[in-house]
Protein backbone atom coordinates (compact mmCIF):
# COMPACT_ATOMS: atom_id res chain seq x y z
CA UNK A 1 0.00 0.00 0.00
CA UNK A 2 2.09 3.32 -1.17
CA UNK A 3 1.54 6.30 0.53
CA UNK A 4 -1.53 8.07 -1.39
CA UNK A 5 -3.43 5.21 0.09
CA UNK A 6 -2.37 5.15 3.39
CA UNK A 7 -3.42 8.89 3.47
CA UNK A 8 -6.54 8.00 1.70
CA UNK A 9 -7.15 5.40 4.28
CA UNK A 10 -6.44 8.18 7.13
CA UNK A 11 -8.77 10.36 6.13
CA UNK A 12 -11.30 8.34 5.87
CA UNK A 13 -10.98 6.63 9.14
CA UNK A 14 -11.24 10.19 10.93
CA UNK A 15 -14.74 10.93 8.43
CA UNK A 16 -15.64 7.60 9.78
CA UNK A 17 -14.60 8.41 13.49
CA UNK A 18 -17.24 11.44 13.54
CA UNK A 19 -19.94 10.53 10.98
CA UNK A 20 -23.71 10.01 12.66
CA UNK A 21 -24.52 6.87 10.46
CA UNK A 22 -23.06 3.19 10.31
CA UNK A 23 -20.42 3.03 8.02
CA UNK A 24 -19.16 -0.35 7.95
CA UNK A 25 -16.12 -1.57 5.67
CA UNK A 26 -15.67 -5.04 4.75
CA UNK A 27 -13.31 -7.11 2.85
CA UNK A 28 -13.85 -9.15 -0.50
CA UNK A 29 -14.99 -12.23 2.05
CA UNK A 30 -17.65 -9.75 3.48
CA UNK A 31 -15.95 -9.90 7.01
CA UNK A 32 -16.13 -6.80 8.84
CA UNK A 33 -12.64 -4.62 8.55
CA UNK A 34 -13.75 -1.28 10.40
CA UNK A 35 -17.12 -0.28 12.30
CA UNK A 36 -17.87 3.46 13.17
CA UNK A 37 -19.37 4.53 16.35
CA UNK A 38 -22.30 5.16 14.71
CA UNK A 39 -22.50 1.46 13.77
CA UNK A 40 -21.84 0.70 17.36
CA UNK A 41 -24.63 3.08 18.52
CA UNK A 42 -26.95 1.65 15.22
CA UNK A 43 -26.35 -2.12 15.72
CA UNK A 44 -25.39 -2.44 19.49
CA UNK A 45 -22.11 -4.39 19.06
CA UNK A 46 -18.80 -3.25 20.61
CA UNK A 47 -16.34 -2.78 17.61
CA UNK A 48 -14.14 -5.42 19.14
CA UNK A 49 -16.82 -7.97 19.53
CA UNK A 50 -17.77 -7.54 15.61
CA UNK A 51 -14.25 -6.78 13.77
CA UNK A 52 -13.49 -10.01 11.66
CA UNK A 53 -17.57 -11.19 11.56
CA UNK A 54 -19.48 -11.55 8.66
CA UNK A 55 -21.59 -8.68 7.38
CA UNK A 56 -24.65 -10.80 7.03
CA UNK A 57 -24.71 -10.94 11.31
CA UNK A 58 -26.08 -7.33 11.09
CA UNK A 59 -28.95 -8.84 8.77
CA UNK A 60 -31.87 -11.15 9.46
CA UNK A 61 -31.50 -14.23 8.10
CA UNK A 62 -34.01 -14.79 6.10
CA UNK A 63 -32.11 -11.70 3.98
CA UNK A 64 -28.49 -12.73 4.53
CA UNK A 65 -28.09 -15.18 1.06
CA UNK A 66 -29.57 -12.36 -1.27
CA UNK A 67 -27.50 -9.45 0.51
CA UNK A 68 -23.91 -11.36 -0.07
CA UNK A 69 -25.18 -11.57 -3.83
CA UNK A 70 -26.06 -8.12 -4.03
CA UNK A 71 -22.58 -7.70 -3.15
CA UNK A 72 -21.02 -9.95 -5.06
CA UNK A 73 -22.93 -8.15 -8.09
CA UNK A 74 -21.87 -5.12 -7.45
CA UNK A 75 -18.46 -6.15 -7.29
CA UNK A 76 -18.20 -7.10 -10.99
CA UNK A 77 -19.94 -3.79 -12.27
CA UNK A 78 -18.33 -0.77 -13.14
CA UNK A 79 -20.62 1.35 -10.15
CA UNK A 80 -17.96 2.73 -7.76
CA UNK A 81 -20.80 3.97 -5.79
CA UNK A 82 -24.53 3.57 -5.23
CA UNK A 83 -25.83 6.17 -3.60
CA UNK A 84 -29.02 6.26 -0.61
CA UNK A 85 -32.18 6.24 -2.84
CA UNK A 86 -30.96 3.99 -5.84
CA UNK A 87 -31.61 1.14 -3.51
CA UNK A 88 -34.53 -0.28 -1.65
CA UNK A 89 -34.58 -0.14 1.54
CA UNK A 90 -33.32 -2.87 4.12
CA UNK A 91 -33.87 -4.16 7.31
CA UNK A 92 -31.20 -4.16 9.91
CA UNK A 93 -30.46 -6.80 13.31
CA UNK A 94 -29.96 -4.89 16.10
CA UNK A 95 -27.80 -7.06 18.71
CA UNK A 96 -31.13 -7.21 21.46
CA UNK A 97 -32.50 -9.18 18.41
CA UNK A 98 -34.33 -6.34 16.99
CA UNK A 99 -35.42 -5.39 13.06
CA UNK A 100 -35.23 -1.57 11.83
CA UNK A 101 -35.86 -0.24 8.41
CA UNK A 102 -32.59 1.51 7.54
CA UNK A 103 -31.08 2.85 4.10
CA UNK A 104 -28.32 1.99 2.84
CA UNK A 105 -25.19 3.55 0.09
CA UNK A 106 -22.59 1.39 -0.81
CA UNK A 107 -19.01 1.97 -2.62
CA UNK A 108 -16.30 0.20 -3.50
CA UNK A 109 -12.41 1.16 -3.45
CA UNK A 110 -9.30 -0.42 -4.67
CA UNK A 111 -6.52 -0.91 -1.90
CA UNK A 112 -3.45 -2.17 -3.08
CA UNK A 113 -4.38 -5.52 -4.37
CA UNK A 114 -7.36 -5.99 -1.75
CA UNK A 115 -10.83 -4.51 -2.36
CA UNK A 116 -12.69 -2.80 0.01
CA UNK A 117 -16.65 -2.71 0.06
CA UNK A 118 -17.98 0.50 2.35
CA UNK A 119 -21.55 0.60 3.78
CA UNK A 120 -23.55 3.76 4.74
CA UNK A 121 -26.55 2.44 7.00
CA UNK A 122 -29.02 5.09 8.08
CA UNK A 123 -31.47 3.88 10.95
CA UNK A 124 -35.00 5.25 9.69
CA UNK A 125 -36.94 4.34 12.32
CA UNK A 126 -38.00 7.38 13.44
CA UNK A 127 -38.64 8.67 9.64
CA UNK A 128 -40.82 5.82 9.64
CA UNK A 129 -43.07 6.14 12.67
CA UNK A 130 -43.53 9.88 11.75
CA UNK A 131 -44.58 8.50 8.44
CA UNK A 132 -47.35 6.54 9.51
CA UNK A 133 -48.18 8.92 12.04
CA UNK A 134 -48.77 11.32 8.96
CA UNK A 135 -50.84 8.87 7.15
CA UNK A 136 -53.07 8.29 10.16
CA UNK A 137 -53.34 11.79 10.90
CA UNK A 138 -54.80 12.22 6.88
CA UNK A 139 -56.57 9.52 7.35
CA UNK A 140 -58.20 10.92 10.17
CA UNK A 141 -58.71 14.12 8.83
CA UNK A 142 -60.38 12.78 5.16
CA UNK A 143 -62.86 10.85 8.02
CA UNK A 144 -63.88 14.12 10.12
CA UNK A 145 -63.92 16.20 6.86
CA UNK A 146 -66.13 13.83 5.17
CA UNK A 147 -68.44 13.22 8.26
CA UNK A 148 -68.69 17.49 8.49
CA UNK A 149 -69.71 17.66 5.40
CA UNK A 150 -72.08 15.37 5.01
CA UNK A 151 -74.13 16.35 8.28
CA UNK A 152 -73.81 20.42 6.69
CA UNK A 153 -75.54 19.08 3.39
CA UNK A 154 -78.25 17.28 5.54
CA UNK A 155 -78.99 20.86 7.70
CA UNK A 156 -78.81 22.40 4.64
CA UNK A 157 -81.04 19.83 2.56
CA UNK A 158 -83.87 19.80 4.90
CA UNK A 159 -83.23 22.31 7.19
CA UNK A 160 -86.37 24.47 4.98
CA UNK A 161 -88.36 21.94 6.38
CA UNK A 162 -90.98 23.46 8.76
CA UNK A 163 -89.48 27.48 8.49
CA UNK A 164 -91.85 30.33 6.98
CA UNK A 165 -89.51 32.84 5.87
CA UNK A 166 -85.75 32.74 4.23
CA UNK A 167 -84.93 34.75 7.13
CA UNK A 168 -86.17 31.98 9.87
CA UNK A 169 -84.45 29.42 7.48
CA UNK A 170 -80.92 31.43 7.42
CA UNK A 171 -81.16 31.98 11.50
CA UNK A 172 -81.90 28.63 12.04
CA UNK A 173 -78.98 26.96 10.20
CA UNK A 174 -76.80 29.35 11.42
CA UNK A 175 -77.50 28.09 14.77
CA UNK A 176 -77.15 24.77 13.93
CA UNK A 177 -73.71 25.38 12.01
CA UNK A 178 -72.66 27.13 15.18
CA UNK A 179 -73.78 24.48 17.57
CA UNK A 180 -71.49 21.92 15.85
CA UNK A 181 -68.74 24.90 16.20
CA UNK A 182 -69.03 24.37 19.29
CA UNK A 183 -68.76 20.88 19.60
CA UNK A 184 -64.89 21.07 17.35
CA UNK A 185 -64.42 23.43 19.99
CA UNK A 186 -64.80 20.68 23.17
CA UNK A 187 -62.77 18.29 21.30
CA UNK A 188 -60.12 20.84 20.17
CA UNK A 189 -59.86 21.22 23.96
CA UNK A 190 -59.27 17.45 24.57
CA UNK A 191 -57.02 17.16 21.34
CA UNK A 192 -59.73 15.17 19.62
CA UNK A 193 -59.83 12.62 22.19
CA UNK A 194 -63.39 12.97 23.21
CA UNK A 195 -65.76 15.28 25.12
CA UNK A 196 -68.30 13.86 28.44
CA UNK A 197 -71.42 13.58 27.91
CA UNK A 198 -71.83 16.62 31.26
CA UNK A 199 -69.45 18.71 29.15
CA UNK A 200 -71.51 18.52 25.98
CA UNK A 201 -74.90 18.59 27.33
CA UNK A 202 -73.89 21.92 29.96
CA UNK A 203 -72.49 23.19 26.87
CA UNK A 204 -75.63 23.03 24.65
CA UNK A 205 -78.03 24.49 27.17
CA UNK A 206 -75.36 26.92 28.59
CA UNK A 207 -77.07 30.06 26.91
CA UNK A 208 -80.56 28.89 28.58
CA UNK A 209 -79.72 27.31 32.18
CA UNK A 210 -80.66 28.58 35.10
CA UNK A 211 -79.93 27.87 38.66
CA UNK A 212 -83.15 25.65 38.43
CA UNK A 213 -84.57 24.60 34.76
CA UNK A 214 -82.14 22.19 34.46
CA UNK A 215 -80.34 19.21 36.17
CA UNK A 216 -78.05 16.30 34.66
CA UNK A 217 -77.64 13.19 36.14
CA UNK A 218 -75.05 10.31 35.22
CA UNK A 219 -71.97 8.74 34.92
CA UNK A 220 -68.88 9.84 33.84
CA UNK A 221 -68.59 8.80 30.08
CA UNK A 222 -66.47 10.25 27.41
CA UNK A 223 -68.01 9.83 23.78
CA UNK A 224 -65.91 9.66 21.11
CA UNK A 225 -65.66 12.27 18.50
CA UNK A 226 -67.80 10.85 15.96
CA UNK A 227 -70.71 10.20 18.86
CA UNK A 228 -69.56 13.54 20.20
CA UNK A 229 -70.69 15.61 17.04
CA UNK A 230 -73.66 13.60 16.56
CA UNK A 231 -75.20 13.77 20.36
CA UNK A 232 -74.27 17.72 19.73
CA UNK A 233 -76.57 18.30 16.92
CA UNK A 234 -79.25 16.33 18.77
CA UNK A 235 -79.18 18.12 21.96
CA UNK A 236 -78.95 21.26 19.87
CA UNK A 237 -82.26 20.13 18.32
CA UNK A 238 -83.78 19.02 21.89
CA UNK A 239 -82.67 22.38 23.39
CA UNK A 240 -83.89 24.36 20.89
CA UNK A 241 -87.43 22.85 20.48
CA UNK A 242 -87.95 23.03 24.48
CA UNK A 243 -86.78 27.09 24.20
CA UNK A 244 -89.25 27.55 21.58
CA UNK A 245 -92.06 25.39 22.98
CA UNK A 246 -91.08 23.34 25.81
CA UNK A 247 -90.06 23.37 28.96
CA UNK A 248 -87.71 26.43 28.41
CA UNK A 249 -89.91 29.06 27.31
CA UNK A 250 -91.56 29.88 30.70
CA UNK A 251 -89.95 30.46 33.88
CA UNK A 252 -91.34 27.24 35.99
CA UNK A 253 -90.04 24.90 33.12
CA UNK A 254 -87.40 21.82 33.80
CA UNK A 255 -85.43 19.65 32.28
CA UNK A 256 -84.25 16.70 33.17
CA UNK A 257 -81.00 15.06 30.82
CA UNK A 258 -80.17 11.49 32.96
CA UNK A 259 -77.82 8.96 31.02
CA UNK A 260 -76.29 5.11 32.36
CA UNK A 261 -73.94 2.96 31.28
CA UNK A 262 -74.82 -0.74 31.94
CA UNK A 263 -72.06 -3.19 32.67
CA UNK A 264 -69.97 -4.68 30.01
CA UNK A 265 -71.23 -7.68 28.84
CA UNK A 266 -74.98 -6.85 29.37
CA UNK A 267 -76.90 -4.26 27.38
CA UNK A 268 -74.24 -2.73 25.31
CA UNK A 269 -76.35 0.58 25.35
CA UNK A 270 -75.56 3.92 26.33
CA UNK A 271 -79.41 5.13 27.52
CA UNK A 272 -80.29 9.15 27.87
CA UNK A 273 -83.21 10.51 28.51
CA UNK A 274 -84.26 13.94 27.90
CA UNK A 275 -87.57 14.64 29.84
CA UNK A 276 -89.22 18.06 30.21
CA UNK A 277 -91.47 19.23 32.85
CA UNK A 278 -93.69 22.48 33.63
CA UNK A 279 -93.49 24.02 30.46
CA UNK A 280 -96.77 24.45 27.83
CA UNK A 281 -99.07 21.94 27.38
CA UNK A 282 -97.79 19.65 24.51
CA UNK A 283 -100.30 18.58 21.29
CA UNK A 284 -99.65 15.93 19.81
CA UNK A 285 -98.07 16.52 16.31
CA UNK A 286 -99.76 15.76 13.23
CA UNK A 287 -96.27 14.84 11.31
CA UNK A 288 -92.56 14.78 12.50
CA UNK A 289 -90.92 18.06 12.33
CA UNK A 290 -87.76 18.61 10.66
CA UNK A 291 -85.88 18.02 14.35
CA UNK A 292 -87.29 14.84 15.35
CA UNK A 293 -86.36 13.54 11.77
CA UNK A 294 -82.85 15.14 12.17
CA UNK A 295 -82.49 13.39 15.96
CA UNK A 296 -84.12 9.85 14.06
CA UNK A 297 -81.77 10.38 10.94
CA UNK A 298 -78.50 11.06 12.70
CA UNK A 299 -78.23 8.41 15.52
CA UNK A 300 -80.70 5.92 13.78
CA UNK A 301 -78.44 5.42 10.28
CA UNK A 302 -75.16 6.73 12.01
CA UNK A 303 -74.91 4.93 14.66
CA UNK A 304 -77.40 2.25 14.67
CA UNK A 305 -79.06 3.55 17.63
CA UNK A 306 -82.58 4.36 18.79
CA UNK A 307 -84.79 7.18 19.42
CA UNK A 308 -88.19 7.16 21.02
CA UNK A 309 -89.72 10.54 21.40
CA UNK A 310 -93.13 11.15 23.06
CA UNK A 311 -95.43 14.15 23.51
CA UNK A 312 -97.57 13.94 26.47
CA UNK A 313 -99.64 16.58 28.26
CA UNK A 314 -96.83 17.32 30.63
CA UNK A 315 -94.21 17.33 28.24
CA UNK A 316 -91.68 15.82 25.64
CA UNK A 317 -89.82 12.87 26.52
CA UNK A 318 -86.86 11.54 24.68
CA UNK A 319 -85.27 8.58 24.85
CA UNK A 320 -82.10 7.20 22.99
CA UNK A 321 -79.81 4.43 22.67
CA UNK A 322 -76.35 4.70 21.63
CA UNK A 323 -74.05 1.13 21.02
CA UNK A 324 -71.54 1.55 22.96
CA UNK A 325 -68.72 0.43 21.10
CA UNK A 326 -69.67 3.15 18.74
CA UNK A 327 -70.01 5.88 21.00
CA UNK A 328 -67.35 5.93 23.67
CA UNK A 329 -63.69 7.48 23.67
CA UNK A 330 -61.03 5.08 23.48
CA UNK A 331 -59.12 3.88 26.56
CA UNK A 332 -55.48 4.39 24.76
Amino acid sequence: MDKDDLARLALFASVMSIAPDGIISVDEEQLIISFNEGAQKTFGYRRDEIMGRPLGLLLPERFRAAHAGHIRKFATSRTAARLMGERQEVVGLHKDGHEFPAEAAICQLELGQQRVFTVLIRDITDRKRREMHAQILMRELEHRVHNVLARVQMVIERGAEGQHSLDEFRLSLLARIQSMVHAHELLRQTNWLGVTVTDLIADQLKPYATSHNNRMEGPEIMLNPDATQALSMVIHELTTNAVKHGALSVPNGHITVSWEQPERGTDETLMLRWIEQGGPEVKALQREGYGCSLIRELLTFEFGGTVEHRFSPGGVTCEISLPLERSLARSD
